[in-house]
């Protein structure tokens, strides 16, 4: 299935950067100049020292899956039938640790019910929205 993005509902002054480097093929994640944290997703102050100065750090694309939920449209019940979030259902959600710690709120792509778990390690996957921009996603790794 090919989804469609609606690429102004998802790029804004805060994370357009962080979409043109996925674009490239390149995960980085906003380091804090003063700090250190890594914070994902970027924004413009540190919620840890409310910094608003920072750098981007290169990340290995490499992660574990912390925990996931899947979302099956239920054919029984008519009130989701038409509901944007249940379209391309099945789909999962998944908390993704990344292997330099910082962890990431995505989907795990070519995947089963069956077959996605906890503990399982994914690779980084770059979906083009636009020429400009891509979004994160991940794969199970062979």
């Amino acid at each position: 299935m090919t989804l469609e993005y609606n690429v102004s509902a998802i790029v804004n002054a805060n994370n357009a950067e962080y979409l043109r480097l996925l674009r490239r093929g390149d995960l980085r994640m906003q380091a804090c100049r003063g700090c250190g944290y890594v914070r994902t997703p970027p924004r413009p102050i540190c919620p840890q020292c409310l910094s608003e100065e920072s750098d981007w750090k290169r990340m290995s694309g490499q992660g574990v899956v912390e925990t996931y939920i899947w979302y099956f449209k239920n054919i029984l019940d008519r009130r989701y039938t038409n509901d944007w979030a249940y379209q391309d259902a099945p789909y999962n959600v998944a908390l993704v640790r990344l292997a330099e710690g910082p962890r990431v709120l995505t989907n795990v792509e070519n995947t089963t019910f069956e077959a996605l778990r906890a503990g399982q390690t994914v690779t980084a996957k770059f979906i083009p929205i636009s020429d400009a921009y891509a979004i994160l996603r991940f794969m199970p790794e062979e």
